[in-house]
């Protein structure tokens, strides 16, 4: 099954042939049951996925509380704190209900991007695009916060 071209995501077709094969061979797919942690804060950041189908919720631990970022569906990118150091999740992400997508392992896609300037160009515009949601979903969120 070629898992890239049911992505949901523009990244993987502009890129040469050969860079889409080699994300072909280390592409993994990825189920989540409602409720089922994708990843945990403060623990090593180990993957990089795209959601194809239900909706993963963002959380910051407070306290004894979860504070939501953000929800994210179909087609929306997760995790960016493989790519700089100190490669640890930042929030956590748990599963709203059934979720299915892909993801990729950190450490082999930072050494691909390192190799690959148009891999890294594009996996940086995607990470850049991600992180700027969330600041803006981080910022509406502590603006509900002070109402």
């Amino acid at each position: 099954m070629n898992l890239l071209t049911h992505s949901l995501h523009p990244l993987f077709d502009s890129l040469p042939t050969e860079t889409q094969q080699s994300l072909q061979e280390h592409v993994h797919p990825m189920q989540l049951q409602p409720g089922e942690l994708l990843f945990a804060a403060n623990t090593p950041a180990t993957l990089f996925a795209i959601i194809h189908t239900g909706h993963v919720r963002i959380e910051l631990p407070y306290q004894d509380q979860k504070v939501v970022i953000q929800t994210i569906g179909p087609g929306e990118a997760i995790g960016w704190s493989w790519m700089e150091p100190p490669y640890q999740w930042q929030f956590s992400a748990q599963a709203v209900d059934a979720v299915s997508g892909i993801w990729f392992d950190a450490d082999w896609l930072r050494r691909q991007c390192e190799k690959d300037r148009i891999l890294h160009m594009a996996v940086l515009h995607l990470l850049l695009q991600t992180v700027s949601e969330r600041l803006t979903a981080t910022r509406l969120r502590l603006l509900d916060c002070y109402k």
